[in-house]
């Protein structure tokens, strides 16, 4: 479970950066929060309840601490994970 963690967190980096550049060239923050929830949470939600109960603490620490600083790059308030 450890290498789709990885793999999954990876993606979801580099989504980030992504949404990081777009919020430099002048994406409004509603937008960019909107974009957020259907990349970024969308993968991370997808099918979760099913991969999610063979996790180890290790890999629920790096998906906490993902989350973490998605918060504070994208500067999300808890409306976005609440949506789904």
């Amino acid at each position: 479970m450890s290498g789709h963690i990885t793999a999954l967190l990876g993606s979801c980096a580099r989504t980030l950066y992504g949404l990081c550049v777009l919020r430099a060239h002048g994406l409004s923050q509603d937008c960019l929060v909107q974009v957020f929830c259907s990349t970024v949470l969308a993968k991370l939600l997808y099918a979760s309840t099913a991969w999610s109960g063979f996790c180890s603490a290790a890999d629920v620490n790096k998906l906490n601490n993902f989350l973490y600083k998605c918060k504070k790059t994208v500067s999300l308030q808890t409306t976005c994970f609440w949506h789904y």
